[in-house]
């Protein structure tokens, strides 16, 4: 455990702080509930999606920094086995919600975490971990289609 969970918890509690009582927030929040209103309302979407953009990027630099400096020490290759497509799955899962992403993340941590010692154990593939965050994610948007759409099975009759 190092100093990049604490960060991690602070920036998210920051951001949590900033979206939910501050005017630039707002802006962000409406951009996100629908952009083409929050443009007619005289918010700049351009120029916030850049922003978002930047600070977004420099909290992933972040991360990269805390996983470098608190684990491994220096720079390693391979040593982001596809954390960025399990950080697409945590935040889809979490519907982008700051506490969300806290317990998804921490989720999807025990997920690696157990599935290195279970693929020892038990002999599986090394991709097995990331099939089953491919089945939890495939599921979720299963389910979701479902819940929001009606599915109607038609069937032929016979002449």
């Amino acid at each position: 455990v190092h100093l990049g969970i604490l960060a991690a918890v602070l920036l998210v509690l920051l951001f949590r702080l900033v979206i939910r009582w501050t005017r630039w927030g707002f802006e962000i929040r409406a951009i996100g509930d629908n952009p083409r209103a929050a443009e007619y309302a005289g918010i700049n979407y351009g120029r916030n999606v850049v922003l978002l953009m930047f600070i977004s990027g420099a909290i992933a630099g972040l991360a990269g920094m805390t996983e470098i400096a608190g684990l491994q020490g220096r720079l390693q290759p391979g040593f982001s086995p596809g954390y960025g497509y399990t950080a697409i799955i945590v935040a889809w899962l979490a519907r982008l919600n700051p506490w969300g992403i806290m317990m998804v993340s921490f989720f999807m941590g025990v997920l690696l975490v157990g599935g290195d010692t279970i693929q020892v154990i038990m002999r599986l593939p090394l991709a097995s971990v990331q099939v089953i965050q491919g089945c939890i994610l495939f599921s979720v948007l299963g389910f979701e289609f479902f819940r929001n759409y009606r599915v109607l099975l038609l069937r032929r009759e016979r002449g």
